[in-house]
């Protein structure tokens, strides 16, 4: 007879939290470093605009 397989909440709360904390994480960084490059680096919002793109796009393959 096959034994019934329960839900493991420890498990679901785990890759839950692992998914939260890489949201807020990428909320902060799509919203913090294109001030830090623009204030720090002293480039054009063009040039910004075209690095978080880039970076964004980049994300998506790897």
């Amino acid at each position: 007879m096959k034994e019934k397989k329960t839900f493991s909440w420890p498990l679901v709360f785990a890759v839950g939290l692992g998914f939260m904390t890489t949201s807020i994480f990428w909320v902060h960084y799509n919203g913090f470093v294109p001030i830090f490059l623009k204030e720090n680096h002293k480039l054009a919002f063009s040039i910004v605009g075209f690095i978080m793109t880039m970076d964004n796009w980049i994300a998506l393959f790897l």
